[in-house]
C-alpha cells in the first residue's frame, strides 16, 4: 500500500508475459485516457478517441477505437520499412547538420572564448536530439511558430512526473506553463493550411486524418499529438 493505493508488483516474466497477453481483463486504457486529460484532451475528445467505429467507416480498415488502432500506425511509422527510411533519413540529416562546427554552440550555457567553446553535453545532446526529433515530425514550421519549443520541451520533461501525480497548477505553475505552450505550439500548427507545414511525418498527417472523421476539435488533436511526443 503506497499514499493509501494497492501496488501489485510482478517480479515473474512468465507473469509479465502473460499480463501484457491478457489485454480484456488487464488494460492501460484507463492509464491513456489519464494522460491524455492531464495534457488537455477534453472529456468530448476522450469519449470520441475511445468510440469504435462502425464498420463502414473503421478507421483505415481497422474496426478498433483510435488508440488502438493508433498502435498499428506507431508500427507501420517505427517499424522497418519505406516509412521508417524516411523518417530516419530526416532525423540523421538533421543531426548531422546540428554537430558541425558552426552549429555550436547550441544551449544557453555554452560560451565561446579564444577559439574554445565549452559546451553542457547533457543540454546539447538533449538540444540536438529533440530539434532533430520534432523537425522530423513536423517539419522547420513548429519550432519557427515558437522558437523557445525546446526549451519548453526540455523543462515540461525535466518536471513531467508532477503531472503523472497529479500536482496542482498553483505549486507547479513552471511544469503546467511549458506544457501549455507545447499544446498552443502543436495547435497553432495544426491550423496552418496543408501547403504551408508539407513536411509532417506519415503518422502525425495520419492521426490527424483519423480524427478529422471523428470530429476531434484542433485543440484536443494538439493535446492528443503532445501526448504521443512526450511519452
Amino acid at each position: 500500500m503506497v499514499a493509501g493505493q494497492l501496488l501489485y508488483i510482478v517480479t515473474s516474466p512468465q507473469d509479465v508475459t502473460d499480463i501484457y497477453k491478457n489485454t480484456k481483463t488487464l488494460t492501460f486504457d484507463e492509464y491513456i485516457q489519464d494522460v491524455m486529460k492531464s495534457i488537455g484532451v477534453s472529456d468530448d475528445g476522450i469519449t470520441k478517441l475511445w468510440s469504435t467505429p462502425d464498420k463502414s467507416d473503421n478507421l483505415g480498415g481497422l474496426h478498433k477505437a483510435l488508440p488502438h488502432a493508433g498502435e498499428d500506425y506507431y508500427r507501420e511509422q517505427l517499424l522497418p520499412g519505406d516509412r521508417l527510411d524516411v523518417l530516419w533519413q530526416r532525423v540523421l540529416g538533421l543531426i548531422d547538420s546540428a554537430i558541425q562546427w558552426d552549429q555550436l554552440p547550441r544551449t544557453p550555457s555554452a560560451t565561446t572564448m579564444d577559439g574554445v567553446k565549452t559546451v553542457s553535453l547533457l543540454e546539447w545532446n538533449r538540444m540536438v536530439l529533440l530539434e532533430s526529433v520534432i523537425s522530423a515530425f513536423f517539419g522547420p514550421q513548429l519550432l519557427q511558430i515558437d522558437p523557445q519549443l525546446l526549451q519548453h520541451f526540455a523543462a515540461f520533461d525535466e518536471e513531467s512526473w508532477k503531472l503523472t501525480y497529479k500536482y496542482p497548477r498553483m505549486i507547479s505553475k513552471d511544469m503546467y506553463h511549458a506544457k501549455d505552450q507545447l499544446v498552443a505550439a502543436v495547435e497553432t500548427w495544426l491550423n496552418l493550411p496543408r501547403d504551408k507545414r508539407p513536411d509532417g511525418a506519415w503518422l502525425i498527417q495520419k492521426l490527424e486524418m483519423e480524427t478529422s472523421k471523428l470530429e476531434m476539435s484542433t485543440k484536443d488533436l494538439a493535446a492528443m499529438i503532445t501526448s504521443l511526443v512526450w511519452v
